[in-house]
This record gives C-alpha cells, sequence and structure tokens, in this order.
C-alpha cells in the first residue's frame, strides 16, 4: 500500500456535537491524497462510535481507541503510525476549508518550505467563504519565524494547527503527556528547525472557542508548564550559540512568568516556589505588556488601593504626552 502524501491526526475525545462537522470538513478536501488518523481518547460519550462508522465507509480512515491520557499522547499516537511525507494536526472541535490541504501543500511545493501556516478564523463562514487576513502571503526561514514570535511584532501561532508540517521536522520530537501547554514543547523547534516557512493570509482553518475546552478554561497552576517548556526550548537555542534569539526568548520568557505571577494573585492561586516573583517586578513587567484598561482591572482585583493612583497618573502621563486615554 502507498503512503499517503498526507497524514491528518485528530485527537478526539468527547466531542460529538462537533466531531461529524470535523470529520466532513477534512473528507471533504479538494486534495484527496491523505490519510486521517482519528485517535479516540478514552471518550465517555458517542465519539468513538462516530470514529469507527466514518472508518467503515472510508479506507482513509484509521481509528485508534486508547484509555484517557490527554491530547499530546493522542497526537503521540497519531505521529506514532503517520505514513504520509506531511503532518496536519486538526482538533475535533474545529473545521477546515475544503482548500485547505491543498493551498498548504502547493505553497510548501512552490517555495520549497518545510512548514507552511495559514491563518484561522472564529467565523461560522470559514467553511465555504473565501476569507483572508490583512497583509500579504509571506516566505521567511524559520529563524526569520522564530524572531516575530518572540519580539512580538507579528501574529505568530505555536498551536500545531493551523499549520502544515514536514514529517522529518517532527521525527525525533513528541508532546510532553501529563503537562499543560504541550505545544511549546514541540513547535517551537519545529518552526526554529525549519529552513523556509511559508505564511498564508487565507483564512482556511475555523477555531472553535469552547468556555469548557482544555485551551479556553481558566487559569490554574498548570500553566507554569509553559514556563518549564520555554527553559528547555532557552537552553536547546544556546548549544545553537544563537544569542540573539535566546535574548528575545529569555525577555518573552519573563514578560510570561509575570503575567502568570499575577493571574495566580487574582485568582489565589499558590505560585510555584521556582516561579515565584518578587511581586512589585511582576507588576511592573506585566504593566508594560498589556493596555492600561487591563492593567487596571488586574490592579483593582488585587490592590484596589493601587489602582486609583494609577488611573490618576495615567491620566496625567496621557495629558503631558497627548495620548488618547
Amino acid at each position: 500500500m502507498d503512503s499517503p502524501t498526507i497524514s491528518v491526526i485528530v485527537p478526539v475525545y468527547n466531542v460529538e456535537q462537533y466531531l461529524k462537522e470535523c470529520v466532513d470538513s477534512i473528507l471533504n478536501q479538494t486534495f484527496r491524497d491523505f490519510e486521517l488518523i482519528l485517535v479516540d481518547d478514552g471518550s465517555t460519550d458517542k465519539s468513538g462510535m462516530i470514529c469507527d462508522a466514518y472508518a467503515n465507509e472510508d479506507p482513509r480512515i484509521i481509528v485508534f481507541h486508547q484509555q484517557n491520557a490527554g491530547a499530546a499522547a493522542a497526537r503521540n499516537r497519531g505521529l506514532d503510525v503517520a505514513r504520509g511525507e506531511y503532518i496536519a494536526f486538526v482538533d475535533s472541535d474545529d473545521a477546515i476549508n475544503n482548500t485547505y490541504l491543498q493551498k498548504l501543500l502547493c505553497s510548501i511545493m512552490e517555495k520549497q518550505a518545510d512548514v507552511s501556516m495559514c491563518q484561522w478564523s472564529n467565523s461560522d463562514n470559514i467553511l465555504t467563504a473565501d476569507e483572508k487576513a490583512e497583509g500579504i502571503d509571506k516566505v521567511m526561514s524559520g529563524r526569520e519565524t522564530s524572531i516575530i514570535r518572540f519580539d512580538h511584532t507579528g501574529e505568530m501561532s505555536i498551536a500545531p494547527w493551523p499549520k502544515l508540517i514536514s514529517r522529518i521536522l517532527l521525527k525525533d520530537l513528541r508532546f510532553p503527556e501529563g503537562k499543560y501547554c504541550e505545544d511549546q514543547a514541540v513547535i517551537p523547534y519545529v518552526l526554529y528547525s525549519a529552513s523556509r516557512i511559508t505564511l498564508l493570509r487565507d483564512k482556511l482553518y475555523f477555531y472553535r472557542i469552547r468556555s469548557n475546552s482544555a485551551s479556553n478554561g481558566s487559569f490554574s497552576v498548570r500553566f507554569f508548564d509553559n514556563i518549564e517548556h520555554m527553559d528547555s526550548f532557552i537552553a536547546w537555542l544556546k548549544t545553537k550559540g544563537d544569542r540573539e534569539l535566546v535574548s528575545l526568548a529569555q525577555r518573552h520568557r519573563n514578560n510570561t512568568l509575570a503575567s502568570y505571577n499575577v493571574f495566580s494573585l487574582c485568582n489565589n492561586i499558590e505560585i510555584p516556589r521556582q516561579y515565584k516573583m518578587i511581586e512589585i517586578r511582576a507588576w511592573f513587567m506585566f504593566r508594560h505588556t498589556v493596555p492600561n484598561d487591563k492593567f487596571s482591572w488586574f490592579l483593582s482585583q488585587v490592590h484596589p488601593s493601587w489602582q486609583l493612583p494609577f488611573d490618576y497618573l495615567h491620566k496625567i502621563e496621557s495629558i503631558l504626552t497627548k495620548k488618547p486615554l
């Protein structure tokens, strides 16, 4: 049996309400040479049955059932069996435009790239409309893409979606199981290691925001796993001798840590000792990463006595610099 060009990996867990829309959007692709790997991660609803029903109808679909171990374990299971030259990850409550695979693959072939990325939308029109983000399509090196991510000069998602990735880049990488923010432990390495990356402004991926999904839940102490992933990546960057990117990544890490300290204070969450910052330093760094109104709101939740002086000083600053409030 010939290997497909693309392996689409979908971790599935208790999404019977959305799963058919997701799978149908993949099966309706204009590009047909792909395998669809559905990994049922111990679903307790009808998701597993839905997966099996699809597999009985389409030979391109492979289904695995496993005890619940999380999205990382499900993606790893898919990576272990994937035969495609390229890998696409789709979350089971999301959906993709019917030209998603074709446009991403064409972009890789035309530009001789290792990774192609598109824009995403929360709009219900993503499956039918030909939407585009502002700007132009770009071709960059992996290092240039990493710089954009860390210096905040552009939008750069490190989620496994919405990307088409050469399987070679994922050969020695796996998502850390049992950890939160597991994307941070894989995708930064992929981006940096790619010789060339294409960024399309087409909005081809529909990202569904659910309040009870893992990525959109309330802040918890588990978010500090992200700092652990960042520290590992920075240590890896140091072995590459890339001092500029190490500096940018370190600054990004410190700003993120400051934000997590503030979020913990707002939610009465005990901060892990190794990640606890001097509070005034955390607030100072947080102040420079968020808009004034957002900073003022957070301040009011923890130190309401500090909020009024801050708002007053900000008003004076705006008048003196003639900045709009």
